[in-house]
């Protein structure tokens, strides 16, 4: 995220304020003892930080006329908002499964929360970094628990990562691209990719029809889209 700002023009822009703040206090005093410099570098410290805070967690993403303000200083989307999530097992004929996401982001961290009555997700490290061309990609790594009514499949604490892609450069309300977890489940031999080259090895252990068994799985795998809940919110 860090790698998202340019920090020269950032600096700039704030010692520039800085310097502005200095002389309006001058302009009042008109003076250069020691205790007015020291006054006046107190006064140039103090909104400094105060301008890169307000800046990180609002001016960042503030737009006049559908315009940047402070687009020269980094150009990167703004995934902050409610999401609707769809997830996509990649088991054959697996169902999918909808979740909501809360995404807080600033100009130098980004955090998702991951809800649904059977599970809840958090990130325990997440960044947006461009491919080049203003196209962008979220990667998170997560951990998830189980919700209040966990189902067949959920477990009590497992860790997965996202890699997700901005659709559409300049338009960040569509998001897509794969998951993986560590989930230990258990699935149909039927739904396991390529079954069909293992089904006579398989067989050999179960009678009968070797897709009615279930077996166990060592993580997994599947295809992830976010949609914003407010699609005006766009780039």
């Amino acid at each position: 995220m860090w790698d998202n700002v340019n920090w020269q023009r950032l600096i700039h822009f704030l010692l520039l304020v800085s310097a502005v703040a200095i002389f309006i206090q001058w302009l009042f005093e008109r003076s250069l003892s020691p205790a007015s410099i020291w006054g006046y570098v107190g006064t140039a410290s103090i909104v400094f930080f105060i301008g890169l805070t307000v800046i990180n967690k609002r001016l960042w993403r503030f737009r006049i006329m559908k315009r940047r303000l402070f687009g020269w200083v980094t150009n990167m989307p703004d995934i902050s908002g409610e999401w609707n999530v769809e997830m996509i097992p990649g088991w054959k004929d697996a169902k999918s499964f909808l979740s909501c996401a809360t995404i807080r982001q600033n100009l130098f961290a980004v955090q998702v929360e991951i809800r649904r009555p059977a599970s809840y997700s958090r990130s325990l490290s997440a960044s947006l970094f461009s491919t080049g061309e203003n196209w962008w990609k979220f990667a998170c790594v997560y951990r998830n628990e189980a919700g209040s009514a966990p189902e067949e499949h959920t477990v009590a604490q497992h860790y997965g990562c996202l890699l997700l892609e901005i659709e559409k450069p300049g338009n960040s309300d569509r998001m897509s691209g794969p998951y993986w977890t560590n989930k230990n489940t258990e699935v149909l031999l039927s739904q396991v990719p390529g079954i069909q080259s293992r089904q006579a090895a398989l067989g050999k252990v179960r009678r009968g029809d070797p897709s009615g068994a279930q077996i166990p799985v060592y993580g997994t795998a599947g295809h992830a889209i976010f949609t914003r809940n407010n699609p005006n919110k766009a780039e």
